[in-house]
């Protein structure tokens, strides 16, 4: 069976078929997209995790951006807008992961900061016993006129320079 349109002859079949194909053309492009329910706890993982290594104190700022697109992204998935919240849920992750790294860093510069301190102790304690039992072992200085003892003019090496000592720093004084 043929049918007359606009002075050409189209199959009736054919225009079944056309329109059952931008029937199902136009679902497809209404579809909706499942809610990101992994991508969601994805979030929460990152947020506590971030939470944990103490991103609160180094790092508040990112954070509570991440804090924020999560409550958003619940927000929109709430309201039945799950790429919304797919793509608020994916921006949480990211923030929370720079808060964590953040605060990661923040807990090796203090860990750095007190190694530092603790070789400075341990060098200053290194120096003062050399100072020591190079002074026990010398032999007792003789008395000056003056019936003042002198003290052996002995010079250490700095740690940062291990150059020898010029003559000069170890001649005694009034010399």
């Amino acid at each position: 069976m043929l049918r007359k349109h606009a002075n050409a002859y189209i199959p009736v079949r054919a225009l079944s078929w056309v329109s059952a194909t931008a029937i199902l053309t136009l679902l497809a492009a209404c579809a909706t997209i499942p809610p990101p329910t992994a991508t969601m706890s994805r979030a929460q993982s990152s947020l506590q995790a971030a939470q944990k290594a103490g991103a609160g104190d180094a790092d508040p700022v990112d954070l509570e951006f991440a804090r924020g697109k999560y409550q958003q992204a619940q927000t929109a998935l709430n309201d039945g807008k799950n790429q919304q919240a797919a793509d608020l849920a994916q921006e949480s992750i990211a923030d929370s992961q720079l808060a964590l790294t953040k605060a990661r860093l923040a807990t090796l510069r203090g860990q750095i900061r007190t190694q530092t301190a603790e070789n400075a102790r341990l060098r200053k304690q290194l120096l003062d016993d050399a100072a020591k039992a190079q002074a026990s072992s010398a032999p007792a200085p003789a008395s000056s006129a003056s019936g003042v003892e002198e003290l052996p003019q002995t010079v250490l090496p700095s740690p940062a320079s291990p150059a020898p000592a010029s003559s000069t720093d170890a001649m005694p004084e009034g010399q």
